[in-house]
């Protein structure tokens, strides 16, 4: 009998925690990243994050990462704001063409809103 009534607590218990996993989760949200890659100064990477909460796309920081030459992992290559509408914009290094090399997107967890990552993006002779 005791045996039984632990595992009717133990699933009670994991029930009410699947509930609160769910109910912090009630934000829907998405991020993209695209290129505009043409040669001279208007290359650029662009994206829009949307979510089901204002608040979570509002002023957000969006990481660009870069995948270092040679290697498996990534760094920062820019950090930019989202406007307001969600839309955010990050011109290519230097002001030229966006250099070859796989890139992602991503914006961290806060609050009710999720963490966010773009699939990889591999760019190959300016393309």
């Amino acid at each position: 009998m005791i045996a039984r009534v632990a595992v009717l607590s133990a699933a009670v218990a994991a029930s009410l925690l699947a509930t609160a996993t769910a109910y912090a989760c009630c934000v829907t949200s998405g991020l993209t990243m695209g290129t505009h890659n043409e040669p001279g100064p208007h290359a650029h990477f662009y994206g829009k994050l949307t979510s089901s909460r204002t608040f979570c796309q509002r002023h957000e920081t969006v990481r660009l990462m870069q995948r270092r030459p040679g290697g498996r992992s990534f760094h920062i290559m820019r950090r930019r704001l989202t406007h307001d509408d969600g839309r955010w914009y990050a011109g290519a290094p230097g002001g030229g063409g966006i250099p070859n090399g796989t890139y992602f997107a991503k914006v961290g967890a806060h609050g009710p809103c999720p963490g966010l990552v773009t699939p990889l993006v591999t760019v190959v002779n300016g393309v």
